[in-house]
């Protein structure tokens, strides 16, 4: 069963001011390093997802300069719904 984000962690705001900002992503079952979560979503796609205004997007791995982190699948809303998730 996919799980749902209920709030992020984001401890890297001053470095990147995209998702790799993000350290931690906690959804209904449990909490996700960045690198945990990257690895879940490459091994099971669909696995984690973020709803937000009453858009759904999936969490997809991505990768940049060396650094493993996830962000939203691409959806109807040009707002970041990874980034907008409440803060933990």
């Amino acid at each position: 069963m996919a799980e749902k984000v209920k709030c992020i962690v984001k401890g890297d705001s001053s470095k990147y001011s995209d998702c790799r900002c993000i350290t931690e992503i906690r959804t209904d079952a449990r909490s996700y390093t960045r690198l945990e979560a990257h690895n879940r979503v490459k091994a099971s796609p669909g696995s984690i997802f973020v709803a937000q205004g009453g858009s759904k997007a999936d969490l997809v791995p991505a990768e940049r300069e060396g650094l493993k982190y996830v962000r939203t699948a691409p959806n109807d809303t040009t707002a970041d719904n990874l980034l907008n998730a409440p803060k933990c």
